[in-house]
């Protein structure tokens, strides 16, 4: 069995604002999704985090 997590890095302004909007948080996040496929930043800029894990 293996487990995929996703988590998205937001200010404190940005998650009011997904709280209020849910169909702008979608395309903030597929934004955010976009920007990491065409550059990868180092691990303390990223905002979008991945991670697999087999249990």
């Amino acid at each position: 069995m293996s487990m995929i997590g996703e988590y998205l890095r937001v200010t404190a302004a940005e998650l009011d604002r997904a709280i209020q909007d849910p169909d702008w948080a979608l395309d903030f996040v597929e934004e955010v999704q976009d920007a990491k496929e065409e550059t990868e930043p180092a691990p303390a800029e990223a905002r979008h985090l991945l991670f697999l894990s087999k249990i």
